[in-house]
């Protein structure tokens, strides 16, 4: 997960990511709200400790990726319209 973020900071200057705050310990907070300033948001999960594989959803599409370069080449496209 750490890979994944970093590579889109690097690609967007104006990238927001905020993580799913949960109310108690047994709450699933391996989910990442992804958007860019003006544009739509897209949501990221993954399992315990931000391992693979990853879901990636928008308002279009959803995918299941295995690998941290696809998930990134992905969330770009999304994220660039």
């Amino acid at each position: 997960m750490d890979e994944v973020l970093a590579a889109l900071r690097g690609i967007f200057s104006d990238l927001r990511v905020e993580r799913l705050s949960v109310t108690w310990p047994a709450d699933d907070d391996n989910v990442w709200f992804i958007s860019r300033e003006g544009g739509a948001e897209m949501q990221l999960d993954s399992r315990e400790n931000g391992q693979l594989p990853f879901l990636l959803e928008s308002d279009i599409s959803m995918v299941e990726v295995d690998d941290a370069g696809l998930a990134v080449e992905t969330l770009t496209a999304w994220l660039r319209g």
